[in-house]
């Protein structure tokens, strides 16, 4: 009996995913900006203005609606990004990659090195990290991975770039060492302020995070974690520079660049942070970001709704 109870809660939990899986997609292809609506309120606790948004989290929330630059899709897209970050910047900023799959049955695990990376080029927060390819379950691996590569991460939160990304596995290089993660806030191609992220050293599993202006002063600002101070790296000017470069085709992106070992490496570009409902600490400060971004400069051929003036 106590197999069968567990076999049944199982089954119960399987179905219920499956349930809510298909009401999200319903609401996500028919009921986007109700659904948005709602999310955003039950997340970020105050209703949100479509027809007049000031914050950035409101933004946000009013871009992945009503504003479909392609060029946010191929940015989104983890290996066709590489190429315009490499005519921008230069290909010594990218990660090594291995490979590039359509599926697992394309992946000869002999062919890659001991350690790697295994990820998605299409969403976020799907990674396999490998460092032994001995020890590694890869029939459990393989699973998750082609779990990942058959969803379409549109269908998580609405955010609009993610939708016509073709589906690639990714194997790269594993990064060792140290690593801090640099979130540079851009506004029309001008970074505003940095979200620092770590952990104290290599061994350590203490996390934390900070925010830093442009002059790399402490701000008294934060969102899921209360803020820690980093020491300000070498390269925080080079960086800088890189955060310009990237920005400078977009209304609003946070440029996500790594350093290890003191090299700076190009993460991703990231339009729609958290979904855009992640709150900041003290609540002001949202407003104040969202005064920096300026819907009325968006391009029109790339609007399905006319932005507000003045915003």
């Amino acid at each position: 009996m106590q197999y069968y109870g567990k076999g049944k809660n199982k089954l119960f939990h399987s179905i219920h995913k499956s349930i809510k899986k298909r009401i999200r997609h319903y609401e996500l292809t028919h009921r986007l900006e109700a659904r948005t609506c709602r999310v955003f309120r039950r997340r970020m606790g105050y209703a949100l203005n479509l027809d007049h948004p000031k914050t950035l989290s409101e933004k946000i929330q009013w871009l992945k609606l009503y504003y479909h630059n392609p060029l946010l899709t191929l940015c989104a897209d983890k290996v066709k990004v590489r190429g315009y970050v490499a005519k921008k910047i230069g290909e010594e900023y990218l990660t090594p990659v291995y490979g590039v799959y359509k599926n697992t049955s394309e992946i000869d695990i002999s062919q890659l090195p001991r350690s790697f990376v295994l990820k998605p080029n299409h969403g976020s927060g799907m990674i396999i990290i490998c460092h032994n390819k001995q020890i590694e379950n890869w029939r459990e691996n393989y699973n998750k991975l082609d779990s990942w590569i058959s969803e379409n991460f549109f269908y998580e939160n609405g955010e609009w770039q993610y939708k016509d990304i073709p589906p690639r596995i990714m194997a790269e290089e594993l990064l060792q060492g140290r690593i801090i993660d640099y979130g540079f806030f851009c506004f029309h191609g001008q970074p505003l302020l940095c979200n620092v992220m770590g952990f104290d050293d290599a061994q350590s599993h203490r996390y934390k995070e900070a925010f830093y202006d442009t002059d790399y002063h402490l701000l008294e600002l934060h969102q899921a974690v209360a803020p820690e101070a980093f020491t300000k790296p070498a390269c925080w000017e080079k960086m800088l520079e890189i955060a310009r470069t990237l920005s400078a085709d977009f209304l609003f992106v946070r440029v996500d660049l790594r350093v290890i070992n003191g090299q700076i490496r190009f993460g991703e570009l990231t339009f729609t942070p958290a979904n855009g409902t992640s709150p900041f600490h003290p609540a002001g400060w949202d407003a104040r970001l969202g005064s920096h971004l300026h819907l009325e400069k968006a391009e029109p051929q790339f609007l399905i709704k006319q932005p507000p003036k003045r915003s």
